[in-house]
């Protein structure tokens, strides 16, 4: 059974186990999912008000689109709760292979490696989209509903946790790659969108904090 069709108890439990995976890149992409879920939440509590419906087309349009992203990305952050774990389980199987000569080293090196990459990928890719959530989120606050404030907050900080818990996983690979340029063009991208993403969720935080003062 794949993990995003487990109740969330089966899901939990099965994190809660002596299985490495799922691990972290999986309960990352879920916060991701989750956060997502969460902005798009306030959103359609929003888009049925007056204050909204009073609102210029052009910034109607801007705020259902942006909603519309937002939820094709929550089913990229979904689907990537299980591409972790099969990447995970791919690099474990890679390192089974046989190295009892030295083309068989070479083989299994090999594997490894191949296995490594697409495993950094896919925690990379979970990074990029809770980044790029949060850039379709932070214009929608200002005709967000006032009444779910707190809602908005929590989904902006679920997001910034999974992107930090993505970015984790990008680093914790770097021991299987062999390639040193490969790996830092993969920890550049990781630390840029750390850094931007930080930054946003931190001035989202402010506003969001701002409402009830």
């Amino acid at each position: 059974m794949k993990l995003i069709e487990m109740t969330v108890n089966g899901f939990l439990n099965e994190v809660d186990s002596p299985s490495p995976a799922p691990g972290g890149g999986s309960v990352s992409a879920l916060a991701v999912a989750e956060g997502i879920s969460l902005i798009r939440m306030v959103a359609q509590l929003t888009i049925a008000k007056k204050k909204f419906l009073a609102l210029d087309e052009k910034a109607k349009l801007d705020f259902l689109s942006r909603m519309k992203i937002l939820e094709e990305q929550k089913q990229q952050a979904l689907q990537l709760i299980d591409a972790d774990t099969e990447a995970f389980n791919t690099i474990m199987k890679a390192y089974q292979c046989p190295k009892t000569c030295d083309s068989e080293i070479a083989l299994r090196n090999k594997a490894v490696e191949q296995a490594t990459v697409k495993a950094t990928q896919v925690p990379m890719d979970t990074a990029a989209i809770a980044l790029k959530a949060m850039e379709l989120a932070l214009p929608m606050f200002e005709n967000a509903n006032r009444s779910a404030t707190s809602d908005f907050g929590v989904g902006i900080k679920m997001l910034e946790a999974g992107m930090i818990g993505a970015v984790l996983n990008v680093r914790t690979n770097m021991c299987g790659f062999t390639n040193p340029g490969l790996a830092q063009r993969f920890l550049n991208q990781a630390e840029a969108i750390e850094k931007k993403g930080i930054e946003l969720a931190a001035g989202a935080l402010e506003k969001v904090n701002q409402v009830w003062k």
